[in-house]
């Protein structure tokens, strides 16, 4: 199960980069919901949507590092991955290539379970801060 959720985090990152690099917002990825769901699916739309509004792109992909989380559970999940996520030294722009924020370093516990489709994805997430980052 694990290394379905690798899958499905690493497509999840890998669309994400595609909007959030480009700045190209024409509309939200439909493959986003071979990823996610629930909640998580919703607040990537909404942020998407916000980002939209303001232009918003980044100047690099983050660094992501994961690793598996074996004893985390979260309701019905089946996997849980420790992420680590370091946008140190990055920026996202505005429309007009203004710095609207600076990048960090942060990290969360991703967790998966079987959707209604048969396909795992993520569906619950807890920010730690940068405690789970080396």
């Amino acid at each position: 199960m694990y290394a379905k959720a690798e899958q499905a985090f690493w497509g999840y990152i890998e669309t994400r980069n595609k909007y959030e690099l480009t700045g190209d917002y024409s509309q939200f990825p439909p493959e986003m919901t071979t990823y996610l769901e629930g909640l998580i699916l919703e607040t990537t739309q909404v942020a998407f949507e916000k980002n939209k509004a303001g232009g918003l792109h980044a100047s690099g992909p983050a660094v992501n590092t994961t690793k598996p989380a074996w004893t985390k559970r979260y309701g019905d999940s089946v996997a849980t991955m420790a992420v680590c996520q370091d946008a140190t030294g990055l920026v996202a722009l505005d429309a007009n290539g203004n710095v609207a924020r600076e990048g960090v370093k942060y990290s969360y516990y991703a967790y998966f379970r079987v959707a209604d489709d048969g396909l795992v994805k993520i569906f619950h997430i807890d920010a730690m801060g940068d405690s789970l980052c080396d």
